[in-house]
């Protein structure tokens, strides 16, 4: 799959990160939501190959929201597609948290701009090509 067909699901509701997140992920198409409804409703309608998720939503706990995510996923309901979890509470608790709610990755903020390409791209990428040996 190219980049550019990869759909990246940014649910983050503060608007200027969310954006900021969006222009360093060119290589991507990049949906973004600023609500768990917004959330979704996109999900439902252009499946996302990855979801970064933030803790601190106004309508309900992100954790809340991957749960309720990897559950539709379970059911059929969803594509099955990797949560990150991108929250300013990076605590022991909170990682081990958002493992047991499902995520399948975590990044803690403050964290820089290259630290978030990283990620999603090892997250999308899980197996990357070996090169033969002569």
């Amino acid at each position: 799959m190219q980049p550019q067909q990869i759909h990246i699901l940014i649910v983050e509701d503060n608007v200027q990160n969310a954006e900021l997140f969006a222009r360093i992920l060119t290589d991507y198409d990049v949906l973004l939501a600023h609500t768990t409804t917004e959330a979704i409703q996109i999900a439902e309608s252009i499946p996302p190959d990855l979801y970064l998720i933030d803790f601190d939503l106004p309508d309900i706990h992100g954790t809340h929201l991957g749960l309720s995510l990897k559950r539709r996923m379970l059911d059929g309901e969803l594509r099955t597609a990797p949560l990150i979890a991108m929250t300013a509470q990076n605590d022991i608790e909170s990682r081990d948290n958002a493992r047991r709610c499902g995520f399948d990755g975590f990044l803690g903020k403050p964290f820089t701009l290259e630290m978030l390409k990283t990620l999603v791209h090892r997250t999308l990428n899980p197996h990357p090509a070996t090169t033969p040996q002569a």
